[in-house]
Parts: C-alpha cells; structure tokens; sequence
C-alpha cells in the first residue's frame, strides 16, 4: 500500500470516525485545540502508534475508525477546526514507512465454477462468516439445499483468495408452540439435518449453533436492556416484562406494565427465569404464580427519539413503529425436546440479531422472504449491542443478500394441508418447512419424512440422486447479469432425472413424476442497501485519482465550525463520505 494510499485511508477513515462520534446517534460533540498537539502540525505520538501498529498488522483501513474512542481520549477537548487533525494525518502519512509488507489480498475469481455469474460478496468485516438458520421444526427442503451450497461455495472461495472464512450452521429452534422442534432430526452429527448438510455440501459447517442451548446468553441480554436507559426514556428500561391477573390478555395488560421500573422488571424477569410459569402481580406487589394468567411476554420499550431516528433510518415511519412494544422473549406452553424445563424462549426479532452477534456473522445470504426480519438488525446492533462491548467487541452489522422465493407450479394439487382455523385446504407451491411439517402428518405422508414426493434433500438422497446433479440443477438457474432487483419470473423443467431400478437415467421422467412445469424466480442474489440506496454522485464512473480528488473537495469545502452543522449537513456528508469510501476499499486500498 503506497503512502498516498495511507494517506487517504488515514484521513478519511479517521475524519469519517470523529464525524460519527460528533454527529451520529450519541450527539457528543467534540473540538480540537492546537495545545492537542505534540508539536505544530504533527499527531500526538500516542495517536501516530495506535495508527502504525494497526496498518502494520494487515488489517483493512476501514477498521481504523474502531480506534477514535482510544485516540479522542488523547486529544484536548476544547475548540479548533477539523483543518489541523487533516493537515496533521497527511504529513503522518507522508513519512510513513511500514515496519512489514502489507498483503494485498484481491477478491475472489468464480470463474470455472457453476456460480461464475455470482457477484462477490460485498465487503464487510476482515472475516468472512457467512451462516444459513433453518428451523429443524422439518427436514431440510431443497431450498436449503441452494442455501448451503451458497455458503459453503463462497467460504471455500474466499480461503482460496487468502482470506479467513468460516460457514455457519445455526439450528433456531426457540419456538416450541408454532414451529416445535423435531429431537430426532439434531441431536447430534448423525442426525438427519447434519447428514443432509454433510451429502450436500460434501463437509460438515466450519460452526454447528443451536440457539436453545444459549438461552441463558438470551436471558442475561434481556436483563440488560432492562437496565437501559437510553435517550429520553426517563426511569424505566429499553425492555419490560407484561403480566397479567387471570381472564385478562397480554394487550390490556400493556399499558400498566409499560410504566414499571427497572427494579420491577428485573425481579418479575428474574422469578420468571427461576420458576418458568405464569404469574400476575398482586396490587400490594407481590408475585402470585397462576397458570391461567395469561403467558407473560418480554417487549421493547423505546423513547420517542429512538423511534424518529429509526424512521429516518429505515426511511419509514411504519417500519419503524413496529419496534415499539415488540415482543422479543414469551413464555410458551409446550416443552422443549431438548431443554423440557425451560418454557421461556426468545423470539425470531431478538433472537436472530444476538446469536449473529455472537457467532460475529459478517454475510447473510438468504431467501427474499425473511428481507424484514433484517429491520431489527437496525436497532440492536447500533443501540444496544454497540453498548455491550465487555460482552462481545462485535458491532458491526452483517451484509445481507437475499434470492427471490421460488414457486413450482402444480405442487399445491399434492402437497396441501386442512386450516385448523378455517378449515379450508391450503396447498403449497413454495418449498416452506413450517408447511411441509403440518403437511406430512396427513396422508399419504403420515409422518414419513422419506417420501418421494416430497421435495426435501433427504428424498433426493434416499431415491439415489447424486449431490452434483442437485448442483447442477441449482447453479442452471442463475441468470447472466446481476441487477439490483430481482430477474423476471421464467418457466422451465426440472431436469433432475428419474433413476431405473438398475440406475440408470429414465429419461421419461420428470423428478416428481413428470407432474408438469415448475415455475422458478430468475435466482439472482443481490447485495439490497439495507437503509439508503445511494444515487449522487456515481463513484463506479469514477477512476481512483478522480475519487480521490472528490472526497479532498469534500472535505475542504465543509463548513469550517464543524459543530454548527445542522442533521442534514452531517448527514449528506457522512453519506457521500461513505459512499467514497466504499469505493476506495474496493479498489486500491482493498487488501
């Protein structure tokens, strides 16, 4: 890496931290005194050996801004522009000399593969762990089939080009009332969902994470937004617990308990832990466990202001009111088959963002059908994981990419299942598991996960289909050219073949018997800007040098008092900045 290469992963990245700091969510507002430095227009000497030791160790500039909290502690807060810290940061750069080579590393080739046609994945954290999370509430269908290929072809990829990349295989398995879990299907690596994974993939996941053994992780994260307080919520947490006197329901229920205490909600949260069972609290505040109140609930409890800035975020105020008294933690009625005792399970919304934080997830890759489970990722990563540093040092968000939902035409007329509600018969065209368990309890299934006709990875297995003619089929569907919305639905047969009794091909047949066309959504998998989509200015027309000069102009003709900068200032900067930025990293400075 050149030492204007420095230079500019320095300035901007450092600039781009101390704005985040003085503008972003936390509003802290911070000046820069000529005293802050060591001698005229040079950096302190603690600031100039944070700075060195990260550049010499290989990581990626971007990470640079991790360090502002350590290198605004050495820095005299009082009053002086952002012109002398620039100054000062370029002169550093010009006399740099690395202490070892860096490494450049370039992204992956797919070139020679069947996803030759794959975008590479956009660039997020120096590790790549990229996680698929069925539910083991049914077998593993043929859609997980291409999401297991995905990840396991883009790991295998990325350690080729020198990266580090793990693949993640995360079982949620938290809600025992609508989606139980099946034992059987994972109780260890010789159960049904891992021999799936294994045939198809040809190894076992770098990482195996059951969500249900970590439930005392999800309660010890519950307990700490209880303790909370965060921007205009005055006394009370960032979550509170709902409980009710019997005959009673959960949403009557809400308003009174919204305004209980931090102390109030720990201890009800911490019996409830202990005892497992449902309570009401007495008027002189007692405990009184009943079974026939209604199942207490642990929900979000937000400030105004957290609320206003989610909708600028997400760009939608309905988007935005759904976090306010979302449930993230219930009581459930039936048992679990791996954990019998415990009733008390997350939900999807807080359970899927803390166990990505766990695991440091860097890339989802999923189907299109779960894009707004990723709105929750918006809050709890910058507002509350982002506070939770002694736990875990990760706070970055992952980079999503979804496919379409795929539809198979005439499935519905055999795979169907009675509305324990309306009655009616629903038939299914898409390869949903929750379907699929309530529809192979009836006949002609009656419960055999090993029919034919199912379209599950354990059915192909077991009629004698191999794992490259699955590929096969999977990688035929992905289009040529990737655009930023998804391909045009198209009509085509299924060409995984019928097998003879003596193995070979009956070219006759269809798999599922020949039962007509099935219908698929073009497969393109798109990088979909989780907040805004950047349209000014258009840094893929941009050489380098011209990037570079742009981002200088930028930075020069900002006003000179950076705090008197309104929110749209800050914010119109801060975009174009990381847009920049984005650029850079995947040019030059990506190594």
């Amino acid at each position: 890496m050149d030492k204007k290469g420095v230079g500019v992963a320095l300035g901007v990245a450092v600039l781009s931290g101390i704005a985040s700091v003085m503008g972003g969510k936390n509003k802290k507002v911070f000046n820069f005194s000529a005293e802050s430095w060591s001698a005229g227009d040079e950096l302190p000497a603690q600031i100039k050996g944070m700075v060195k030791e990260y550049i010499e160790s290989g990581q990626n500039p971007k990470g640079i801004g991790s360090l502002m909290p350590k290198i605004l502690s050495q820095i005299t807060v009082q009053n002086q522009d952002k012109g002398r810290l620039i100054g000062a940061l370029n002169n550093e750069a010009r006399k740099y000399t690395p202490g070892a080579p860096i490494v450049k590393r370039k992204a992956p080739k797919f070139a020679g593969t069947p996803f030759k046609n794959l975008p590479p994945l956009p660039k997020g954290k120096d590790e790549y762990i990229l996680r698929m999370a069925p539910n083991p509430n049914a077998a593993l269908t043929m859609a997980h089939g291409l999401g297991i290929l995905v990840n396991e072809l883009y790991v295998e990829k990325y350690k080729e080009a020198g990266f580090k990349a793990k693949s993640v295989l995360r079982l949620d398995d938290t809600d025992p009332d609508e989606k139980p879990p099946l034992a059987d299907f994972y109780k260890d690596k010789s159960s049904l969902v891992f021999q799936d994974y294994k045939w198809m993939s040809g190894k076992d996941p770098d990482i195996t994470y059951i969500a249900s053994d970590n439930y005392k992780d999800h309660y010890e994260g519950i307990e700490r937004l209880m303790n909370m307080r965060y921007k205009g919520r005055m006394g009370g947490g960032m979550a509170y617990l709902v409980e009710g006197m019997p005959g009673t329901s959960i949403e009557s229920n809400m308003q009174r308990c919204r305004a209980k205490s931090v102390e109030e909600n720990i201890q009800q949260f911490q019996w409830l832990v202990n005892n497992q069972k449902s309570f009401y609290v007495s008027e002189n505040g007692e405990i009184v466990q009943d079974d026939n109140s209604p199942m207490p609930e642990i929900r979000l409890r937000l400030s105004p202001a957290i609320i206003q800035e989610l909708a600028e975020d997400l760009m939608s105020e309905t988007r935005a009111m759904k976090f306010q008294d979302a449930k993230i933690m219930r009581l459930c009625r039936n048992p679990h088959p791996r954990h019998p005792d415990i009733r008390l399970w997350p939900t999807l919304k807080y359970q899927g963002p803390f166990d990505d934080w766990a695991l440091n997830t860097s890339h989802v890759v999923r189907g299109a059908d779960l894009i707004d489970q990723e709105d929750f990722y918006h809050f709890f990563y910058p507002y509350v994981f982002s506070n939770w540093s002694d736990w875990h040092s990760n706070s970055q968000l992952p980079v999503f990419l979804y496919w379409p939902r795929f539809n198979f035409i005439d499935m519905d007329k055999y795979l169907s299942f009675e509305d324990p509600k309306t009655g009616k018969t629903i038939g299914i065209n898409t390869m949903s598991s929750s379907a699929l368990s309530k529809i192979v309890k009836n006949p002609p299934f009656n419960g055999n996960w090993e029919h034919e006709d199912l379209p599950t990875i354990n059915s192909l297995r077991l009629k004698g289909y191999k794992p490259a003619e699955v590929k096969r089929w999977w990688f035929s569907k992905f289009e040529k050219k990737y655009a930023t919305s998804y391909g045009r639905a198209e009509l085509l047969r299924y060409p995984l073949q019928e097998r003879n009794k003596d193995g070979s091909v009956n070219f006759n047949k269809n798999w599922y018997h020949g039962r007509g066309i099935i219908k698929v959504n073009g497969l393109n998998i798109n990088f979909i800007p989780p907040v805004k989509s950047f349209r000014k200015p258009k840094f893929q027309d941009m050489n380098y040098e011209e990037t570079i000069g742009y981002l200088n102009n930028l930075v020069q003709n900002c006003p000179k008092d950076i705090n008197q900068w309104d929110s749209s200032e800050f914010e119109d900067f801060m975009t174009n900045l990381s847009k920049g930025m984005s650029k850079l990293r995947l040019g030059d400075l990506q190594f």
